[in-house]
């Protein structure tokens, strides 16, 4: 085990920004719940910029959550915005249950396995702002959003292969920070999406300068310590870098990142 800094056991030398911590010691994740006084159903993922793929199949897909502990009759309950879809009669929705809409319901069903999906929807959702509606049966508008490519909301949805997922739903959908991107590349349609809680403050150490990094010479003791130093390169690695430091911090729980110095990230995607 290469040791980077003096004193310190060091499996990786990865790369920081202040935005590292931020996107682990942010606002704590909630379960699936109601984002509006308006109805138990939620917008509870959103893939609105899948990446492109060779077979040219669409995965664009809405999905909908019944947070309710009753069935929820949405018969005739319709999607809007930039997108139009109206649901069949007799669709149901049991508690806690799950329901994909979808551009292209064969292509979903082909790559993910999903039944429980219906459509296809007309148009498309925007790749960079999208507005999106469910109205009940009669018109009233119960869950209303519109979703952008920049902060607060999650920019690795935006092409970098995850979906959006509503993972503090008391937030209300239309607030960015209620969203995050999702935990699996292609997201999770029609099941529960398995977030990783976030990395605690209490794990990090911040060097803003680095100086203090290089004052000890004695070999310390665990818990296990990974520097963090420099920029990651090139820009797509940054992304697959924060997905590595989470997969790390849970499995590992003396693990702590001791940052030395915060230059920004090139890629604002890393920045979720």
């Amino acid at each position: 085990m290469k040791e980077f800094f003096p004193g310190w056991r060091c499996g990786l030398l990865l790369c920081f920004c202040s935005a590292f911590a931020q996107a682990f010691a942010g606002l704590p994740t909630e379960p699936l719940g109601p984002s509006s006084r308006r109805t138990g159903v939620v917008f509870s993922e959103i893939h609105y910029h899948p990446v492109a793929r060779s077979d040219a199949r669409n995965l664009e897909f809405v999905e909908l959550y019944n947070s309710n502990p009753f069935i929820e009759d949405i018969s005739n309950w319709r999607l809007a915005g930039d997108i139009q879809f109206t649901f069949p009669t007799n669709t149901v929705l049991a508690p806690n249950s799950f329901l994909v809409v979808a551009g292209a319901p064969g292509d979903l069903t082909g790559v993910y396995g999903v039944t429980n999906v219906v459509g296809p929807f007309v148009g498309n959702l925007p790749n960079k702002l999208g507005h999106l509606q469910l109205l009940k049966k009669s018109g009233g508008i119960v869950l209303d959003l519109t979703y952008a490519d920049q902060a607060p909301w999650p920019l690795a949805a935006d092409g970098y292969g995850p979906s959006m997922a509503l993972v503090r739903p008391t937030l209300g959908e239309a607030d960015g920070r209620a969203w995050a991107a999702s935990a699996r590349a292609g997201g999770s349609p029609g099941v529960a999406e398995p977030f990783v809680d976030r990395i605690t403050p209490s794990r990090l150490h911040i060097v803003p300068n680095g100086v203090a990094a290089g004052k000890s010479r004695r070999r310390q003791p665990p818990p296990w310590r990974i520097g963090i130093i420099g920029r990651v390169a090139p820009e797509n690695g940054q992304v697959e870098f924060l997905r590595a430091a989470k997969w790390l911090a849970q499995r590992r729980a003396d693990l702590r990142f001791v940052i030395c110095g915060a230059p920004l990230f090139s890629n604002p995607a890393a920045q979720d």
